[in-house]
């Protein structure tokens, strides 16, 4: 039996892939330039943007924020939002209207005329002004809170941001701390000495005090003084702790090796501190001049001060009477008004006033005097008008009149007119 083969199908060659047409690249689509912000509400705030998420998309929006200090507030900033409520707010929160100008009167000392400029209402300015107030005058901190003068100055901008007297304390104490830091770094600039001056009382509610103020000359030959310790003092004042107290001040502000002279009264603790102060100083390698020989000086005042109450005492007992005197006439308002109307038949000045002798100042004694010898036209009429009245006048004749009060005004004006100068507060 034959075996027939079918003939095996040729295999049919594959046709050849023909390239795909690369699609042409789109063109981009220019971008929308951002517009120029040109209204003059984007001085006073900035634009930030802000991702948001809503129903699961995201997007970025434009929002305008204040820039006044302490104030929050903020608006949508796109194009299409406008600008009205940013000036809304400056004009209600800020007080600023667009096309408006303020102007301040101030008077030139120098041609005694009026000058008028314009200015710009700062919140920041102000507040420091307000805060410097308070520290020149010695306002207690919650002047602030106080009720009419909130209104006060709430009449004169609504929207001032007066805050509570914490805050204002923080703000003062760290304008302290600012101000502490620019002293020390002119001290460390100046090239010449300086001399020191210590001081120390006990105040009315028996607490005690130490003051040290510093002396220096400038580079344009002015005399500088700068406080640089005022602080409460516990415990006695023995010359070790003095000693102690004053080293550690130079030290904290750099300076104990520019120190010149120390200048302090006379009292027997002040002989020890500055005997310890040198030797602390010497220390530290200070380079005192001549090795501390010329670093105590001796208050000039003090001394004066010592004598004229040396010189007071030996007439203490005349005094006494004068001051018997003024205080008869002084401690009621009815003999008070006799004697005024006494000095106006005198055609004496009834505002020139008496003093009175404080027994801590000597100075004050010359006052006395000087204004009793003004007034003895009119104490002598007193006396003569009703006797048995001002029976008191007695302790006082013509001849105490005319020792103590003509002899012991000269001798004492004299010494005031001397000391006067060498005070501290004229320095």
């Amino acid at each position: 039996m034959a075996i027939v083969h079918e003939p095996q199908p040729q295999p049919q060659p594959q046709p050849e892939p023909q390239p795909q047409p690369q699609p042409e690249p789109e063109e981009e689509a220019p971008q929308k330039r951002a517009k120029k912000c040109t209204s003059d509400v984007w001085q006073h705030f900035t634009k930030k943007e802000i991702e948001v998420e809503v129903d699961g998309k995201k997007y970025v929006q434009v929002w305008g924020h204040c820039n006044f200090p302490n104030c929050k507030a903020k608006y949508r900033a796109e194009g299409h939002h406008g600008t009205s409520g940013f000036r809304n707010h400056l004009r209600t929160s800020h007080s600023l209207v667009k096309g408006q100008l303020c102007l301040k009167s101030e008077k030139d000392h120098g041609k005694d005329i009026n000058l008028i400029e314009p200015y710009k209402y700062d919140e920041v300015v102000s507040l420091k002004k307000l805060h410097l107030a308070i520290i020149m005058h010695e306002y207690p901190f919650n002047i602030v809170e106080h009720e009419y003068f909130v209104e006060f100055v709430k009449s004169l901008r609504p929207h001032f941001p007066i805050k509570s007297r914490v805050t204002a304390r923080k703000y003062i104490m760290d304008l302290y701390l600012e101000e502490k830091e620019k002293l020390y770094g002119k001290l460390k600039d100046v090239q010449s000495r300086f001399s020191t001056t210590m001081d120390m009382w006990t105040s009315c509610q028996n607490k005690s005090y130490m003051c040290v103020t510093i002396h220096w000359i400038d580079d344009d030959w002015c005399l500088q003084k700068r406080i640089v310790g005022f602080f409460h003092v516990e415990g006695r004042h023995t010359g070790q702790r003095l000693s102690q107290t004053f080293t550690a001040i130079m030290v904290k502000w750099n300076i104990e090796k520019k120190l010149f002279a120390l200048s302090l009264d006379n009292a027997s603790a002040n002989e020890v501190a500055v005997h310890d102060i040198i030797e602390d100083l010497q220390d530290t390698d200070s380079n005192l001049v001549c090795d501390g020989a010329f670093f105590h000086v001796r208050c000039a005042c003090h001394i004066l001060n010592l004598v004229a109450k040396d010189g007071l005492a030996v007439i203490a007992g005349t005094i006494e009477k004068i001051k018997a005197i003024v205080l008869a006439v002084k401690s009621s308002p009815l003999q008070w008004e006799e004697l005024m109307k006494c000095a106006s038949e005198c055609d004496l000045d009834k505002s020139k006033g008496i003093s009175y002798d404080v027994s801590t100042r000597w100075n004050s004694t010359y006052l006395m005097l000087r204004d009793a010898l003004y007034y003895k036209p009119a104490l002598i009429r007193l006396k003569t008008s009703d006797p048995r009245r001002y029976v008191c006048l007695n302790c006082c004749t013509c001849h105490h009149y005319k020792f103590s009060i003509n002899q012991m005004s000269i001798i004492v004006g004299t010494m005031q007119f001397v000391l006067k100068p060498r005070s501290g507060r004229w320095h």
